[in-house]
């Protein structure tokens, strides 16, 4: 089980004011209880970053229109040039690319995440034995 409050009291304790995004030194906005004034933006289109994180790296590759997967290459956008841009989001995951550093500081930072597109995850996934519970891997 991931213990997102250790995961965050390191960061935190660098910076109490700092932005909650791990990988973001920004200032938190002034009116805002975790994010910087960009990832407040952000936060209505990732609702539950605060306890998952790689939401908003997936936020940040829609909007630089960077929705291409990092294992295949397929580009969806021009795969499915008809496609509103929120179907296209839905054929991607993002992916943690080593898994079992996920959940503390180094696992939410985007070094160790990739977008995927949906197959190229599950066959991650199936060859590390992700679908299986940690206990019988």
């Amino acid at each position: 089980m991931t213990n997102w409050g250790n995961m965050r009291e390191r960061h935190v304790s660098n910076n109490k004011k700092c932005c909650k995004v791990s990988w973001c030194n920004e200032p938190k906005a002034l009116d805002a209880k975790a994010f910087c004034d960009t990832h407040q933006q952000y936060k209505q289109y990732a609702i539950n970053a605060t306890v998952r994180p790689w939401l908003m790296y997936k936020v940040e590759k829609v909007l630089s229109r960077d929705l291409i997967c990092e294992k295949c290459g397929i580009d969806k956008v021009k795969q499915h040039p008809t496609k509103l841009l929120k179907q296209i989001v839905s054929f991607f995951d993002v992916d943690h690319i080593n898994p079992e550093i996920k959940g503390t500081y180094e696992g939410e930072q985007p070094s160790n995440y990739q977008l995927l597109c949906t197959d190229c995850h599950k066959y991650k996934s199936h060859v590390e034995g992700d679908y299986k519970a940690k206990k019988y891997r």
